[in-house]
């Protein structure tokens, strides 16, 4: 996505650039620790005893103002809270793009717990909870289903509020391919 001319003017000076994703890295950060933490339905001492912290320290760390991050402090939360750490290099316009998509629901993470439960229910779906469906398999390259000897590739299943139309579910993209 583009980053807008206004913006894109003011990203040309550096030190502006530099400073302006900075202070979004330390904002996101701080907030998707909380976040998580509150997804799991942990109270600051809760994870600040989970994390070997008091609990003074997790309120640091979720202040959006607070910018001094570790890799190291960074991977005991993210043990303590049960997901992986990543951290990349990223270009200026898909930090500018991150930026405004961000939302509650896109820093939320399942455990890894809730993740194999869920790989386990995909793989018996008559353990899938209700707002689950299977789709169809077949694929508008091949323009068949899945016969003996072929594999499918991708996602068994996919989300589905109850009372919301499925995803493409009136058109012929399904979210998987056949291979022979």
């Amino acid at each position: 996505m583009p980053i807008p001319k206004n913006l894109r003017m003011d990203l040309a000076d550096s030190e502006f650039a530099h400073a302006y994703v900075d202070e979004f890295l330390s904002l996101s950060i701080a907030t998707q620790l909380k976040v998580l933490r509150e997804q799991r339905k942990l109270t600051q001492e809760e994870l600040a005893h989970l994390a070997g912290m008091k609990q003074e320290r997790i309120s640091v760390l979720e202040n959006v103002n607070y910018s001094s991050w570790s890799i190291n402090t960074l991977r005991k939360l993210a043990k303590s809270l049960d997901v992986v750490l990543k951290v990349s290099f990223e270009t200026f316009s898909s930090r500018v793009t991150e930026m405004k998509n961000v939302t509650r629901e896109s820093l939320e993470r399942p455990s890894r717990e809730e993740e194999l439960e869920l790989d386990a229910k995909l793989e018996s779906p008559n353990l899938l909870p209700s707002y689950y469906e299977p789709t169809t398999a077949y694929t508008q390259t091949v323009g068949k289903t899945a016969t003996a000897g072929q594999t499918i590739v991708g996602i068994a299943s996919r989300p589905v509020l109850p009372g919301v139309m499925s995803p493409n579910a009136s058109s012929n993209q399904p979210p998987y391919s056949i291979v022979a």
